[in-house]
């Protein structure tokens, strides 16, 4: 089974189950009418500054709310962890 992670022209979608491709069309489709809509709403250059915090606001705080983030000691943690393990070390 084939299971594309990027949207690309030349991608080869032959095993692809049908409910993913329909997916990633809706994705697209998605994405390209917000595109559109940022770029017809034709915002001052502070406008676009505010909308780029925005989102990257929303996000955090569906990363924070979903459980997808992890503090970065958490994650410095996991990496020792790992390497530990990588380096056959006992004593982490």
């Amino acid at each position: 089974m084939v299971i594309p992670y990027e949207n690309k022209p030349n991608m080869n979608y032959l095993l692809t189950p049908k409910y993913y491709l329909d997916i990633l069309k809706e994705k697209e489709n998605i994405f390209s009418k917000m595109k559109a809509m940022i770029k017809d709403a034709n915002l001052t250059e502070d406008q676009e500054k505010a909308l780029h915090v925005a989102i990257q606001g929303f996000f955090r705080e569906w990363l924070v709310s979903s459980g997808n983030i992890k503090n970065m000691i958490d994650i410095i943690k996991m990496i020792d962890i790992n390497y530990a393990k990588d380096a056959n070390y006992n004593d982490i």
